[in-house]
């Protein structure tokens, strides 16, 4: 769920909460060079924001120092998808559940001729026969730092004496 965030700060600090001391997390991510040839196309048609916004690695290990984390390993891989055309690639987004979640995004549908507006600048991509949509995968992991002991209270004892009926 990390692609889905704009900060990730919310959700490395819960990580290190629940993970043991010493536990290893393990994640992989989408990384702001995801889906570049889709983003550029509709840059030529509008300014709206048509493909979400992704985290850069090394905020990422920022981040995970920020939180704790120790020994943080982050890594990227480009992988390049190929499609007939600009409809086999928003079919295999959709697919996965991806949308648009960002805060400039276009509120209503898009119509058949803003459709073909895209398609129209998404050739200039073609290569091959085939449309290209890039994927930056970010592979990272990093081990859970120690907690202080008032953190995490191991046992809390009450005495039995300090237990009152309600009146």
């Amino acid at each position: 769920t990390l692609q889905w965030l704009t900060e990730p700060d919310l959700a490395f600090a819960e990580i290190a909460r629940v993970l043991r001391p010493n536990a290893w997390f393990y994640f992989s991510t989408f990384g702001p060079d995801t889906l570049s040839e889709l983003r550029a196309a509709w840059a030529g048609i509008d300014r709206c924001t048509h493909v979400n916004r992704f985290i850069d690695m090394h905020d990422l290990g920022e981040a995970l120092s920020r939180h704790g984390f120790a020994e943080p390993v982050l890594d990227v891989e480009h992988f390049t998808l190929a499609y007939a055309d600009l409809r086999a690639l928003m079919t295999d987004l959709k697919a996965i559940g991806a949308h648009n979640m960002t805060a400039g995004r276009p509120r209503g549908l898009t119509g058949r001729r803003r459709f073909a507006s895209l398609a129209a600048a998404y050739e200039e991509y073609r290569r091959d026969g085939r449309l290209p949509a890039t994927y930056e995968v970010i592979f990272g992991r990093a081990r859970c730092g120690q907690r202080q002991r008032s953190e995490v209270p191991r046992e809390v004892r009450i005495p039995v004496s300090s237990v009152r009926r309600r009146p």
